[in-house]
């Protein structure tokens, strides 16, 4: 991510609950990615498991959120990142540590097209760890597959 368009998160970070990285090759459903932002299930997370507060009455203590389609770098279980390809999201709190603690100490002078990878290592490094975004049945979320593939896919089932 360009520290450009980091720079313009900072500045709306005050505006918005969550800011959403995305290329520009991705689709969203606005509808079901703010449904499932507003749930019960990501309120809970976001509150530390707290039910009885919510994010908006206490937003101090709002827990860092990094929502995504997890991949294992290199295949290694202990090396989990959120892939760039679907997107991922960063609650107010999560925005807030990585650009304060994260990018001034372990994002420096990266420039490189897997700006996932090294977001996710910077995450890690400040203690911000993915969550699983998988659905009730154990579908992607955010999914990481060529739309173009699943079209093909659908031709083939016919």
């Amino acid at each position: 991510m360009p520290f450009h368009a980091i720079s313009h998160h900072v500045i709306n970070v005050h505006n918005t609950k969550t800011n959403t990285h995305r290329g520009d090759d991705m689709w969203v459903i606005v509808e079901n990615l703010r449904a499932y932002l507003d749930s019960d299930k990501i309120r809970v997370v976001a509150n530390g498991g707290n039910t009885t507060i919510s994010v908006e009455e206490k937003p101090t203590m709002q827990v860092p959120l990094y929502l995504g389609c997890r991949f294992a770098e290199s295949g290694d279980p202990n090396e989990i990142y959120n892939t760039g390809g679907p997107g991922y999201t960063l609650n107010k709190a999560a925005l807030k540590k990585f650009v304060t603690e994260g990018l001034p100490h372990h994002f420096v002078g990266l420039y490189k097209p897997s700006e996932d990878v090294f977001a996710a290592r910077t995450m890690r490094a400040i203690n911000i760890s993915t969550y699983n975004t998988r659905d009730e049945v154990g579908s992607e979320r955010y999914v990481a597959t060529l739309q173009s593939m699943l079209y093909y896919v659908a031709l083939l089932l016919l």
